[in-house]
């Protein structure tokens, strides 16, 4: 299998707009357990630089990789050869898992580049200075900057950056006991070719498709502050990440080639919304101090 990513450039533009769209519910990263630097408030942070982006993004020498699923990415890879995936659990795997798995890509590589504990934080290819570029990120170890724990939450990383086993946030590379991703949404069965998703599971919600371009959503129903809802493609909607498949998928029709929307990481979470867990939750759901009430993100794609 492979897939097919969409521009960087468009996709920074697509971000953009949703995250206009969605007005002053965003803060972005700056209040988050992301921002990294020696400012922030989160579990985690370095004495070593201020800076909040570098620690996922740069503007030059930024890994170009046909993996690279995100714009401007500032950290070297993990292999995708070594995750267990969903469809691996247990002897005998699971009989409710009926999509076809992809090899660990997308969105979701970028978020394991930290989250599966292989490597440190810091591992960054473009280091914040003049002359700090290393196109390893500094290898495994990073570049060993001093950690600290920020407020009385207790470390979760160890002194080289590197997220410890016993964090909840270290996924590891055995994503068995993890919602399973890059995988077909649906059970597969929504393609190009077959936008009404004819052979899909009747157990998940129907996507919906972006005008024009290749790209699938599921509509969150996001209120405007006039009380409005959209229904276009915004920064709570959760989103499906296209990638093609070759060959014969879950339901035993070929996709040589075709786009279709998968899971991913991101599908759920967004990195910079401050929200609890970064979850894509609805403004009544954050302005009520709620995270996930009444399960909503898994109503919104699953039908039980």
């Amino acid at each position: 299998m492979k897939q097919k990513l969409l521009k960087p450039a468009f996709a920074a533009v697509v971000l953009g707009a949703a995250m206009f769209a969605a007005g002053s519910a965003v803060a972005g990263i700056a209040n988050t357990k992301h921002n990294l630097g020696s400012e922030g408030t989160g579990t985690n942070k370095t004495t070593a630089t201020g800076e909040i982006c570098v620690f996922c993004h740069t503007p030059h020498g930024a890994d170009t990789g046909d993996d690279v699923a995100v714009p401007l990415w500032n950290k070297t890879l993990s292999n995708p050869g070594v995750f267990e995936t969903y469809d691996q659990l247990g002897t005998s795997g699971t009989s409710t898992y009926d999509a076809a798995q992809a090899p660990i890509g997308s969105v979701t590589l970028a978020c394991l580049t930290c989250h599966d504990g292989t490597q440190a934080i810091d591992n960054i290819i473009n280091a914040p200075g003049s002359g700090r570029y290393d196109s390893t990120g500094g290898g495994a170890g990073g570049l060993v900057w001093g950690w600290e724990v920020g407020g009385s939450d207790p470390r979760s990383v160890d002194d080289t950056g590197t997220l410890i086993p016993t964090s909840i946030a270290n996924l590891g590379t055995d994503l068995t006991n993890d919602h399973p991703v890059s995988m077909q949404y649906g059970g597969g069965g929504i393609s190009v070719s077959n936008p009404a998703g004819p052979l899909r599971d009747g157990d998940f919600v129907m996507p919906k498709k972006v005008d024009g371009i290749n790209r699938w959503y599921v509509d969150n129903d996001f209120m405007t502050s006039d009380g409005s809802t959209t229904d276009v493609l915004d920064v709570w909607d959760y989103k499906l990440y296209t990638r093609t498949v070759s060959g014969v998928d879950s339901r035993g029709v070929a996709f040589a080639g075709e786009d279709e929307p998968f899971v991913e990481c991101g599908s759920c979470h967004d990195p910079h919304l401050e929200t609890t867990t970064f979850l894509r939750i609805s403004t009544e759901a954050q302005q009520g101090g709620m995270s996930n009430a009444g399960s909503q993100i898994c109503l919104a794609c699953h039908t039980k």
